[in-house]
């Protein structure tokens, strides 16, 4: 347990040291930052409200919440997805968490867990996350039709997308100077694309007007005040050359 990274990031409800070992979590995802504030202002008069870890970038905190955090079932209108494991039949009613979600109002909907894992399960994306290697080969095959291995695949930037769109346009050339990358060479920033394209594993996967596959990652870059930042990197996977070629930056 990463006790001291947690107690740098917890923002407290109040002033009090935390007994880490008893410690109830819930995970939430795509808050703005007022409706974080409104959640934590709203609980701050409950006295088993210790606080908040905002895990938005990638760290030793998010990694131990994505190894702890245990995904019980999904809400979709009035239906709770859940799994009852690995017996037959493949969809039934039968509820193993006996929460008593019909109770309140929820129709059971319980899938055999090679079903719930492989499409259903949530994971927290984190740079250790488990499967992480496979989700990522299953991603991109999603799109690209191919199985295609991230940690082996070659990435380029031709010098013409440097040159004359990302250092050029003064929109772009705000983007990369920001994080620090305004005199990157072509390599140099292929190299960057690849490391960081390793780092996750929930692409934006879309076609473009032509057809053409893409994906996009959000990947973390460090400013020169030492705040993180996000990029998405759209990229394209070029079937001939075998090689993942940078389409933008944004």
């Amino acid at each position: 347990m990463p006790i001291l990274a947690m107690e740098d990031a917890l923002v407290k409800a109040r002033p009090q040291p935390v007994n880490w070992q008893t410690q109830y979590a819930v995970y939430f995802n795509n808050l703005r930052p007022s409706d974080v504030a409104s959640i934590h202002r709203s609980l701050s008069d409950e006295t088993r409200y210790t606080g908040y870890i905002d895990a938005s970038f990638a760290g030793p905190v998010r990694n131990f919440i994505e190894r702890k955090m245990t995904p019980l079932w999904i809400i979709h209108g009035r239906k709770a997805i859940l799994t009852h494991g690995g017996d037959d039949p493949a969809v039934s009613d039968e509820d193993p968490v006996g929460f008593d979600l019909p109770a309140y109002g929820y129709e059971i909907v319980s899938l055999v867990d090679t079903y719930f894992a492989c499409f259903l399960s949530y994971k927290i994306e984190a740079t250790d996350a488990r499967q992480a290697a496979e989700d990522r080969i299953l991603n991109l095959a999603a799109i690209t039709g191919e199985l295609i291995d991230t940690e082996s695949a070659k990435v380029s930037v031709h010098p013409n997308k440097l040159d004359k769109y990302l250092l050029r346009d003064e929109n772009k050339l705000r983007l990369m100077t920001n994080i620090g990358l305004q005199d990157v060479t072509p390599d140099e920033l292929a190299s960057v694309v690849k490391a960081k394209l390793s780092q996750s594993y929930i692409y934006d996967l879309r076609f473009a007007e032509n057809g053409t596959p893409l994906f996009a990652v959000a990947a973390e870059f460090e400013k020169p005040d030492g705040r993180l930042t996000r990029r998405r990197l759209a990229l394209k996977h070029d079937q001939e050359q075998r090689v993942i070629n940078l389409v933008t930056m944004y």
